[in-house]
C-alpha cells in the first residue's frame, strides 16, 4: 500500500483514511481519520506500525507556512525540559520532515473541553470537575512560565481529555503560537476574540499574564456553558470587560497602540466610543462576574455557597483589567478554590465528594502536593459496614454548614430556574460513581439533605477492595448507627 503513494509528497488537504505516510521507509502511519483543521497544520489519527503499533496524533504542517513549522519545532524543543504528564502537556513524540512539510507526532489524547461540552449540549460543569481541571491547567502554566514560554492561544479548544470516561483529567495542547515571553511583539494575536486580554487588544506589550486571562475565560465557559464575553468583535468584548470589570487603568489607555479603536478621551476622560455602539450589539446580560452565579440554581447548602464564592473570587483574580494586578499560576495554586481550605469540615457530602474528585485525578509527582482528604473515622460493625464511633458527631461548624440555610440574596437570584444545570458529576459524561448525586439533590425531592451513601456507590466498581479501602467512608447519622448497635446487642443477648 506504502508503494503505491509517493513518498511524503501530499499535501494535509488531500490526505485521505487508509493513506500511508511513509519516513523514508522506516516508520509507516495508516491514517485512520482527521481530528482537527487548524490555522497551520492538520491532525489525522494514525497507527503506528513499528514498535507498540498504537494510535498516535500526526500533525501535517500547512505548506503555506513553512516557517510556523520551524517556529513550533523551537518551542516543543524547549518543553522537552518538562515532564509532559506532571505538568499536564501533551507528549510530543518526534518530528519528520518532507520538502515544505513538517511532521510531527503527538500522544493520542480523547476530546477537548469544547467538544466535550458540544456532546453535552453545553450544559455547565460542575465545580468538583472546574476544580480538578484549573489545577491542573495552573500547574500547566507554572511550568511554561518557569523556563519563559507563553501559550497564547488558551480556549476550551486547546484543552483535551485524557480519557473522559475516567475521570478530570486534562492536557495542554496547540503550541503553535506559543513562544519565548522576551520575542513577543505588540499588537492583538491570533486568539480567538472571546479570549484576547485587554492589553493584547489594546496593542500593549504581552507576556505570560495573557494565559492567565484566557485560562478565566476557559474556567467561566465551563461554569456557564458559554462564552463569557462575546465573539462577534474586538468592540464587544471590550465594551463587556468594561460593564463588567471597568476601565482599564489610564496609563493603559495612554500606552496603547490600538486605544483609539475602542476609546475617545474627551477633556482628559477616557469613554467608550460611540460610533460602534450599535454596531454588532449582543445584549451582554452581565454586569459583573458576580451575575455569572445567577445562572446557576440556588445553592443548597453552605458549603456549595462557599465554592462558589471561591470560584468567583479567583476568577476575579484571574480576569484582572490591569495585568501587572493579575494573579500569577503559582498564586492561583495557593488560592482557597483550589486548595479548598475555606471548607471547615471534610465530612459534608459536597465537601467529601470535592475531595474525592482530586484524589482521583491527583497528577502523579505533581508538583502540587496534596494530603490525602480525611473525612471521618471508619469502624467496623457486626455485618462488616463502616459506621462512625460515638465521639466523631459533628461539630457545631459542621452543623452550620450542613444545616444552616446559605445567605445566597448576594450571589443568585431567589427563584432562578435554569434547566441547563449539572445535577451530578455523573451526567457531565464522566462515568464515575464515585461523583454521583453530590453536587446538587434532584428537583422535587428532600434524599440529598442528608449525606449521601457515596462509599456504596463507589465500592459497587471496587468489590476487591472493600475491606481495604479507607478512603470512601460512609457516613451514618445518629439514629441508624445506634440502631445497629442495639440490632449487635440484642443478638448478643438473644439465647
Amino acid at each position: 500500500m506504502g508503494s503505491a503513494l509517493p513518498k511524503l509528497k501530499l499535501c494535509s488537504s488531500i490526505v485521505k483514511n487508509n493513506c500511508v505516510l511513509d519516513e523514508s521507509r522506516l516508520t509507516l502511519y495508516l491514517v485512520r481519520g482527521a481530528l482537527h483543521n487548524g490555522r497551520t497544520g492538520k491532525v489525522f489519527q494514525c497507527k503506528l506500525f513499528q514498535w507498540a503499533r498504537k494510535d498516535v496524533a500526526v500533525k501535517i504542517m500547512h505548506n503555506k507556512f513553512p516557517w510556523s513549522g520551524e517556529k513550533e519545532l523551537a518551542t516543543l524543543k524547549k518543553l522537552s525540559k518538562l515532564d509532559p504528564d506532571k505538568n499536564s502537556l501533551v507528549r510530543f513524540n518526534r518530528h519528520f520532515k518532507d520538502f515544505q512539510h513538517v511532521y510531527q507526532e503527538y500522544e493520542l489524547l480523547d476530546k477537548s473541553l469544547y467538544d466535550f461540552m458540544k456532546v453535552q449540549h453545553f450544559k455547565p460543569l460542575c465545580l468538583c470537575g472546574i476544580r480538578v481541571i484549573t489545577q491542573q491547567l495552573l500547574v500547566a502554566l507554572n511550568a511554561l512560565k518557569s523556563i519563559g514560554l507563553a501559550h497564547s492561544d488558551i480556549s476550551p479548544e486547546k484543552v483535551m481529555l485524557v480519557n473522559q470516561l475516567q475521570s478530570f483529567k486534562v492536557k495542554l495542547i496547540g503550541f503553535g503560537a506559543a513562544g519565548q515571553v522576551s520575542t513577543f511583539r505588540h499588537g492583538t494575536t491570533d486568539q480567538c476574540i472571546a479570549y484576547r486580554a485587554p492589553e493584547d487588544l489594546l496593542g500593549l506589550p504581552t507576556n505570560e499574564a495573557i494565559d492567565m486571562w484566557a485560562l478565566g475565560c476557559t474556567l467561566a465557559f465551563l461554569y456557564l456553558g458559554q462564552h463569557l464575553y462575546p465573539t462577534e468583535s474586538e468592540y464587544e468584548v471590550m465594551r463587556a470587560i468594561v460593564q463588567m470589570q471597568g476601565p482599564p487603568d489610564e496609563h493603559m489607555l495612554k500606552d496603547g497602540g490600538r486605544t483609539s479603536t475602542f476609546f475617545a478621551c474627551e477633556n482628559y476622560l477616557w469613554r467608550l466610543n460611540d460610533k460602534y455602539e450599535n454596531y454588532h450589539r449582543t445584549g451582554h446580560q452581565f454586569t459583573s462576574l458576580d451575575d455569572m452565579a445567577k445562572t446557576r440554581s440556588k445553592v443548597k447548602n453552605r458549603a456549595e455557597y462557599k465554592d462558589t464564592r471561591a470560584f468567583l473570587s479567583l476568577i476575579k483574580q484571574m480576569l484582572q483589567v490591569n495585568p501587572e494586578k493579575r494573579i500569577t499560576p503559582s498564586e492561583a495554586l495557593e488560592h482557597s478554590f483550589v486548595t479548598m481550605k475555606h471548607f471547615h469540615t471534610k465530612r459534608h457530602p459536597y465537601v467529601r465528594s470535592a475531595c474525592l474528585a482530586m484524589e482521583a485525578c491527583q497528577l502523579e509527582h505533581s508538583l502540587v502536593k496534596r494530603k490525602p482528604c480525611q473525612t471521618s473515622r471508619k469502624a467496623i460493625g457486626w455485618n462488616r459496614s463502616s459506621i462512625t464511633k460515638l465521639d466523631d458527631t459533628l461539630s457545631a461548624d459542621d452543623r452550620t454548614e450542613e444545616n444552616e440555610p446559605p445567605a445566597t440574596a448576594d450571589i443568585v437570584t431567589a427563584g432562578t430556574k435554569n434547566t441547563g444545570l449539572p445535577d451530578k458529576v455523573a451526567s457531565a459524561g464522566f462515568n464515575d460513581p464515585n461523583y454521583a448525586g453530590t453536587d446538587e439533590k434532584a428537583s422535587g425531592t428532600d434524599k440529598a439533605a442528608s449525606p449521601a451513601p457515596v462509599s456504596q456507590n463507589s465500592h459497587e466498581g471496587n468489590t476487591n477492595n472493600d475491606e481495604g479501602n479507607t478512603h470512601f467512608v460512609e457516613v451514618k447519622c445518629r439514629k441508624k448507627w445506634l440502631k445497629k448497635i442495639k440490632r449487635f446487642f440484642s443478638r448478643m443477648i438473644k439465647p
